[in-house]
């Protein structure tokens, strides 16, 4: 590929926790939409001195010390707080912005990014619960996994990080099949050094790291293709043994049973990971504001349109070099 790197002016977030700056809390506590309540402690029944109150999936809270923080999902909030299973495009995260400004007079730049998700929803090629059932172990760690009547949920949890991979469409009871991929960033600190400290630098800023992110994370998935035919190759379906294998052998020899993996997906399976990838790459595409590609018109299968890499450039041979994924 060559040329300049498009720029990617938008990225769909869900979870956001900011630090609400510049703003009169007294203000906040005499909005009429916020109905406030004051925290007890579960275990003592003493209140925190903690004030919250919700609004359409959003929480607001005022400590005693007047820091005032704004936590929820902007997906839902556009939706009145109900689901956030369909597309959150930019035309809908702008809705957003003008929403909180004329209910609580609230500006992006007024809100200190704390934690964010991004992610978006796709229509997998297979159903949920068999792209799922083959998510073995991400970057050294086990999935935590839960299955009850609104589907099969999955998080990897690092340090600064977590990766969830789950069923949206068996949560909110849609008939099409739906799967989220997602990165819950935990701690800001190095994207605050990157200059992006508040919504508004968010809003400004190039999301093109993050999606390099959010399809590199994926890629670190250790997944077992489920449409593999054959059986001589089981082990490698088996949690257990990516997890001995890491816990007692080299990261030489693990690279090489992981190398070995990949190419059994891509000869003998039907390469549903990069796929998947694909499918990132072309929401993201499809997401973004119409007038920046109205005079191009791009085909959403190719990843050159936008200047994005598609998953055959970026390659089979992921993971990232760990100095390309911004933590």
């Amino acid at each position: 590929m060559t040329g300049p790197q498009k720029r990617i002016p938008y990225f769909p977030v869900d979870f956001v926790r900011a630090q609400i700056a510049g703003i009169d809390v007294d203000s906040l506590r005499k909005n009429r939409e916020l109905n406030w309540i004051a925290e007890h402690d579960q275990d003592t029944g003493f209140q925190t001195g903690i004030e919250k109150a919700e609004f359409d999936g959003l929480r607001f809270e005022i400590a005693p010390s007047g820091r005032a923080i704004l936590s929820g999902s902007w997906h839902k909030f556009h939706n009145g707080g109900a689901h956030n299973w369909n597309d959150f495009d930019s035309h809908s995260f702008d809705q957003i912005v003008a929403r909180l400004r004329s209910l609580f007079g609230i500006e992006p730049h007024n809100l200190r990014i704390i934690q964010i998700e991004f992610g978006v929803n796709l229509r997998p090629p297979l159903p949920p619960s068999e792209i799922l059932n083959h998510c073995l172990r991400h970057n050294r760690k086990a999935f935590n996994r839960s299955h009850d009547r609104r589907g099969i949920y999955m998080e990897a949890e690092h340090d600064h990080y977590s990766l969830k991979i789950y069923d949206k469409g068996t949560q909110y009871s849609r008939p099409e099949h739906l799967i989220r991929i997602e990165v819950k960033v935990h701690n800001w600190t190095a994207h605050r050094a990157q200059g992006i400290e508040t919504m508004q630098d968010w809003i400004e800023a190039d999301k093109y790291p993050f999606l390099t992110q959010l399809v590199g994370r994926w890629h670190e998935v250790i997944f077992y293709d489920p449409t593999i035919a054959s059986k001589r190759w089981q082990k490698y379906r088996d949690p257990l043994f990516w997890s001995e294998l890491e816990a007692q052998r080299t990261p030489t020899t693990v690279k090489r049973h992981r190398d070995k993996l990949r190419e059994i997906c891509q000869t003998h399976g039907q390469q549903t990971q990069k796929t998947i990838a694909d499918l990132i790459i072309a929401k993201v595409q499809d997401l973004q504001p119409r007038y920046e590609f109205q005079n191009t018109a791009p085909d959403p299968s190719d990843g050159e349109a936008l200047r994005i890499p598609s998953s055959s450039i970026v390659g089979i041979h992921y993971p990232l070099p760990l100095g390309a994924i911004a933590v």
